[in-house]
């Protein structure tokens, strides 16, 4: 009884995302938790990736790319309904924001790749590490420090950046479990330490790697009115 009761609460969470579409501005960014609320209760039924053939890691990091990407756009267009002179992205216009934001879903896709090579992770386990990760990460660590001074509103801060991450893994992962999981690997609790570590240390140095690439090129030009260039 207990388990339908959460399986049933679980199932109204993926409702929520919805109300702030009736919201002004309009906010679609967590929308795809809804869609990973949907999908976890179909991962034993069905598998779209099967017919897919190549590598169980390349499947994996195109997935992280392709949806990281997608969720990028959504914050894209929460910022422009909002028409946000300072956006809370990597630039104003579309475009070079998602050229930047290739060096945070490639990082992820090689830090999850290795991570996955030592542990077993559920699907729960990748959402939750992924959410936490992004709490500790997002704005250079301003919303996480932010969250606790401003307790308890700063909960909810951080359960906004919570839902806009861990779908990005969650929907990566769900539908590859079965076959990660198949080897003999270490499922210690320390795991999820060495997870969020890795994480960030990829993350801060792909970031680096590729910033300094995108300057030397000299491809993103200055920042423009998100409302007046949306796309670039």
């Amino acid at each position: 009884m207990k388990d339908k009761i959460l399986k049933v609460l679980f199932a109204l969470t993926g409702l929520l995302p919805f109300l702030s579409l009736f919201g002004k501005p309009t906010d679609p960014l967590l929308l795809p938790y809804s869609l990973f609320v949907i999908l976890y209760f179909f991962k034993n039924r069905i598998d779209p990736l099967k017919k897919i053939s190549i590598p169980l890691e390349l499947k994996l990091g195109l997935l992280i790319l392709i949806i990281g990407l997608g969720v990028e756009s959504l914050a894209w267009a929460n910022n422009y309904f909002a028409k946000r002179a300072n956006p809370i992205l990597f630039h104003p216009q579309l475009v070079y924001d998602l050229l930047i934001g290739l060096a945070l879903y490639g990082g992820w896709a090689v830090g999850w790749f290795l991570i996955l090579k030592k542990f077993k992770f559920t699907t729960m386990q990748v959402f939750l590490t992924q959410g936490l990760f992004g709490i500790m990460i997002e704005q250079q660590g301003q919303v996480f420090v932010k969250g606790l001074t401003t307790m308890p509103l700063g909960l909810l801060m951080w359960i906004y950046v919570f839902l806009a991450y861990a779908p990005i893994m969650g929907l990566s992962y769900i539908f590859l479990e079965k076959q990660f999981s198949q080897k003999n690997k270490s499922n210690s609790f320390l795991k999820y330490f060495v997870a969020i570590f890795l994480l960030v240390i990829i993350n801060i140095s792909f970031f680096l790697i590729w910033q300094l690439a995108l300057d030397k090129i000299g491809i993103i030009p200055d920042p423009k009115p998100i409302w007046t260039s949306p796309f670039w």
